[in-house]
């Protein structure tokens, strides 16, 4: 007994640094493989794509940042704060046409962000001399009225509209001893709805048709002819309206209802 306890102890004595040795070869040759894995999978991960973008930004390498918010771009990831960051570096970068594309962009998705309206107020104040001198047409103002709105925010609002002037007007006919106070109450909801309504038709008009001046300056030409007659001239950062498109060449209107045609590799869609 004592002597078959004494062979099974030697064997274990002996064993368990074969099998500790074998396991610990195991791990060493897949823990390589399991940590680029890990690493790849982090690298590919777009919270960490996106906090690896705000670090180069912070360091002030504005164009390390820029190809990391690219790489989420080239996802198909949408996000408003997404596109300031990259407007922020671009601007950064001195390159205003693209700042304020992205700044356009960012605007679609949150458009009520306070550092959002500043800084893209202050980027379209850089625009050279002339690009805005053009005054915009009357109902323009009326739709700005709106941009604290997503086109998602300004449906709702409509349609919660369009609900209190029924109620309004049902509160008319059941209780005649409020009819005044109901009638203008729906009178000025109307007012309100139609030009809701209005702007959103128009946003939603305009969501795949605005572009944006990348180009130092642009000649709006009157045909799309390099040598046609220049119209006016447009200048980096300035947004248009694209009416249509012709090998090589878009037709554009700014804001004052002047159209002409330029060069499509001087503008990129919002």
């Amino acid at each position: 007994m004592m002597k078959k306890l004494l062979s099974r102890m030697h064997w274990v004595d002996t064993k368990y640094p074969v099998l500790l040795f074998l396991c610990s070869l195991l791990v060493a040759l897949l823990c390589p493989a399991v940590i680029i894995h890990a690493a790849e999978g982090k690298g590919s991960d777009p919270q960490y794509i996106f906090y690896k973008g705000n670090t180069f930004y912070e360091e002030g390498n504005y164009e390390a940042a820029i190809r990391e918010y690219s790489r989420l771009v080239d996802q198909g990831l949408e996000s408003g704060h997404l596109y300031y960051n990259m407007g922020n570096s671009y601007f950064k970068s001195g390159e205003l046409g693209r700042a304020i594309l992205y700044y356009e962009k960012a605007k679609r998705l949150i458009p009520g962000d306070s550092d959002l309206r500043s800084n893209y107020t202050y980027a379209m104040s850089k625009i050279s001399p002339g690009a805005s001198a053009a005054s915009a047409l009357w109902y323009s103002k009326i739709f700005s009225l709106f941009n604290g709105f997503t086109v998602n925010g300004l449906s709702v609002a409509v349609s919660i509209l369009y609900a209190f002037i029924l109620l309004s007007v049902l509160a008319a006919i059941f209780f005649p001893s409020a009819k005044m106070h109901c009638r203008l109450s729906a009178i000025i909801l109307l007012v309100i709805f139609l030009a809701s309504a209005s702007t959103l038709y128009h946003r939603v008009a305009l969501l795949d048709s605005e572009a944006v001046i990348l180009a130092a300056q642009a000649d709006a030409r009157f045909e799309p002819m390099e040598n046609a007659t220049t119209h006016f001239t447009l200048y980096e950062g300035a947004k248009v309206t694209v009416l249509q498109s012709r090998k090589g060449w878009m037709k554009i209107r700014r804001d004052d209802g002047k159209s002409g045609w330029v060069r499509t590799e001087y503008t990129e869609m919002i």
